[in-house]
């Protein structure tokens, strides 16, 4: 009678001889080692495209007499997305108190309204028509009131103009009617035909700080509010975040694949 094969007790001869290679697993192995490197390298490289850019942001400041100012606004904006129109913009404000003198708002301006969230305000202005990967120009005028500040040397202005969170400006130009009253002008300022001008680009979340002395009897009666500094919490990088988020979601999945493979 021929004996069993006993399969209990395995000879490393027999181990050898019926030895096969995993070459699924190996595949599978790979496949995640590519993807790791591949989503890494994206990661790496993504870089996002702002849907507009602000090639020319001017304002003009004229104080008045009541410590308000009159504000005039210029906007050249490129609609760079071609995939959606642009029927409306966002321009921040410095305070709730201000009034937008109508008979200056540009003529491709329907309509606006006044917005606000989590202590930001701003003035949403629409379009008589959608805008897309076009070039626009708008220009409107508001009177800003509650602005002048008292301090030890007299009066003063700090006037952040909007900032944009996720939209670059190649270039701003502004600029500060010259008086007698003022005592003190903010650094890097050219006077040129009778106004205070400061000019550079701004990216995504950056901001120019104006800060003006004045003599109080420039201006008639009590018109000062109390000061509180600027809170710069808002004002940050969106287009940087988003890259980030990226960066984050293509480290889970490497981390994850990892684990899987």
């Amino acid at each position: 009678m021929k004996k069993k094969k006993d399969t209990n007790n395995y000879s490393e001869l027999y181990i050898k001889k019926n030895r096969t290679f995993p070459v699924k697993n190996t595949v599978i192995l790979a496949i995640c080692l590519i993807a790791q490197v591949a989503v890494g390298v994206l990661a790496s490289k993504y870089e996002p495209t702002p849907q507009d850019i602000i090639k020319e942001y001017n304002i003009t400041v004229v104080p008045q007499t009541d410590g308000s100012l009159d504000m005039y606004y210029d906007f050249v904006w490129q609609a760079v997305d071609t995939t959606e129109e642009l029927t409306w913009v966002d321009i921040g404000m410095a305070n709730y108190e201000f009034t937008v003198i109508e008979e200056y708002l540009s003529a491709n301006i329907d309509y606006y309204e006044e917005i606000s969230s989590d202590g930001w305000v701003g003035l949403r202005l629409y379009f008589d028509r959608g805008y897309k990967g076009e070039e626009l120009k708008f220009s409107f005028k508001v009177n800003q009131g509650y602005m002048l500040c008292s301090g030890q040397s007299g009066c003063f202005y700090e006037l952040v103009p909007g900032w944009f969170n996720k939209i670059p400006v190649e270039k701003y130009n502004f600029k500060w009617r010259n008086s007698t009253g003022i005592t003190s002008v903010d650094d890097g300022a050219k006077l040129r035909n009778n106004y205070h001008e400061w000019s550079g680009s701004l990216g995504c979340g950056e901001y120019k700080k104006i800060t003006m002395g004045y003599d109080p009897d420039f201006f008639t009666g009590k018109c000062t509010v109390d000061y509180a500094p600027f809170d710069d919490s808002g004002a940050f990088n969106e287009l940087e975040n988003d890259k980030s988020a990226v960066a984050f979601l293509a480290g889970a999945f490497l981390a994850s694949s990892f684990f899987v493979s």
